[in-house]
């Protein structure tokens, strides 16, 4: 939450210096020195109110403070320690940079001249940068004049150079050895890692302190104490990708707002932002629970009735070895699809059907003849389950024509597999922001009810590259016609002269012994 000012009266040090008496506030001459002595009284004081309050919020894990808040801070930065960090390159997962026709690479200095100190101990975010603290001559503003990156401060231009700054040598045996400048940071907030050490240490859980990072605590805590259930299953999740789903029930969709680089969906209690890349699923006007999600990018899908996804949310459904018995080599792979139901006669007489499924040859002919096998031992096979035939009439092995012609794979694993004890949560991974990451998901085994299968689906996009054969091709550019080239490559055959390769050594032993 931004900071609101004025908030309190501290903040207005006429205010202040009013309640000192009309002498201070009217009559004194030297009243601006009097009410300036007064705020920096008033500020300090705001601090320590600031300070107590996260200390009383601390107590509770839905309130306590992600960050602490300093409200002056001062940064020096020294003229000898510019660019020595690594804001000055692009680094994997720090930085966005498109590199299309563009000279910067990763681990190489920036194109682009730029200039930057490392933040301060524990800071991880400054809204405002001044030069004094009263009457500042210089006023620079988060995302206009400095960018945060990678724990740097980083600067268009060098500050060094810009004479409102004051600077001051350092001085060692009579000889300037540096030079700095004081900045002073407002409202900059600190990382105090408040979270793990109130709370995320309970749960062996130590993450960056951030908003998700606190939901996701919130959520396995509320599991742990209260019960596992849905929502607390759905609000980890979202915690975990950076997605929001609905907070409270009965909330009504008002109105959904489309943005160059995000949606808004305004409900009658909240605001929730969605990615540009995720599809928006619900509808202005819709009453929604909590848990419920706001956009395809994480959806959940519980088979507790046998119900089956849709072809289009779930095409298909892998279960490797922790879901299947042992003596598998992968993957089965069960399609949201009909296929062709197979009937055959077993050795036995017994009447045997398979389908098709994903995996390894010998995994699904051991899949079908397993259950086979199983069925055939307790005389009710698979074919048998499925015979359409009226219950007297089961007289004789089913046939083709009293089996179905066709089959759902999932369809069939969802009504009598995982409607018990299995639900999905999708991931479109396209679309997911910054929470805590998929890393930290694992934590969710510590809520996940005994004998209940979490199946996480995640789509990846393919992206294929197009060619536009328009015109003949070039040594660069694929077209309609190629030339081909022929490349002579080495012989495949060696000659060796076994002669210079092999030496044999010829050494004599002494072998002493005795016969019985």
């Amino acid at each position: 939450m931004l900071p609101v000012y004025p908030s309190t009266d501290l903040d207005r040090p006429d205010t202040v210096l009013s309640l000192s008496g009309s002498l201070w506030e009217s009559i004194y001459a030297g009243n601006e020195l009097v009410e300036q002595i007064v705020a920096a009284a008033a500020t300090r004081t705001k601090q320590n109110l600031l300070n107590l309050q996260e200390l009383e919020n601390a107590v509770s894990r839905h309130n306590v403070n992600v960050f602490h808040r300093e409200l002056l801070t001062p940064v020096t930065l020294l003229q000898s320690q510019v660019n020595t960090g690594t804001s000055d390159v692009l680094v994997f997962d720090a930085n966005t940079a498109t590199f299309d026709n563009n000279p910067d690479r990763f681990d190489v200095p920036l194109t682009t001249s730029l200039y930057s100190w490392q933040m301060p101990s524990g800071m991880v975010y400054v809204p405002v940068l001044v030069n004094r603290i009263t009457q500042p001559s210089v006023t620079m503003v988060y995302g206009i004049d400095y960018k945060i990156d990678n724990g740097y401060l980083v600067f268009n231009s060098n500050l060094f150079n810009n004479p409102l700054l004051g600077q001051q040598p350092l001085i060692q045996n009579n000889i300037v050895i540096d030079n700095q400048l004081i900045l002073w940071a407002v409202n900059a907030l600190f990382d105090r890692q408040t979270l793990y050490e109130q709370f995320g240490y309970v749960l062996g859980l130590s993450l960056p302190s951030t908003p998700y990072y606190k939901q996701l605590i919130n959520a396995l805590l509320d599991a742990i104490a209260a019960g596992t259930t849905g929502n607390a299953i759905r609000f980890a999740w979202a915690a975990v990708t950076g997605v929001p789903v609905v907070l409270t029930d009965g909330e009504v969709v008002d109105r959904i707002i489309t943005e160059p680089a995000r949606t808004l969906v305004a409900t009658n209690n909240n605001i929730y932002v969605v990615n540009s890349a995720a599809s928006v699923i619900v509808t202005p006007g819709q009453t929604l629970n909590g848990g419920d999600p706001l956009c395809d990018t994480l959806e959940f899908f519980e088979f507790n009735q046998g119900q089956t996804p849709d072809p289009a949310d779930v095409p298909a459904l892998s279960l490797g070895t922790g879901m299947i018995s042992a003596g598998y080599f992968n993957d089965l792979t069960f399609q949201n699809t009909p296929v062709p139901l197979v009937v055959e006669t077993d050795d036995d007489g017994y009447t045997k059907v398979s389908w098709a499924l994903g995996g390894w040859p010998g995994d699904v002919q051991k899949f079908f003849d397993d259950t086979h096998t199983a069925g055939v031992a307790v005389g009710q096979t698979l074919a048998m389950l499925m015979d359409q035939r009226p219950p007297g009439s089961r007289d004789t092995q089913p046939q083709a024509g009293s089996l179905p012609r066709t089959i759902n794979p999932l369809q069939f694993l969802c009504q009598n597999i995982l409607r018990a004890n299995a639900f999905i949560v999708k991931i479109k991974m396209s679309a997911v922001t910054t929470g805590t990451g998929l890393d930290s998901a694992k934590s969710l085994r510590k809520i996940v009810p005994p004998g209940t299968a979490m199946l996480v689906l995640i789509e990846l996009d393919a992206f294929v590259d197009s060619i536009t054969m328009d015109q003949p091709g070039t040594d660069n550019t694929a077209g309609y016609t190629e030339k081909i080239s022929v490349y002579l490559g080495e012989t495949l055959s060696d000659t060796i002269n076994p002669a210079e390769m092999i030496v044999e050594t010829l050494r004599c032993y002494q072998i002493g012994g005795y016969c019985v």
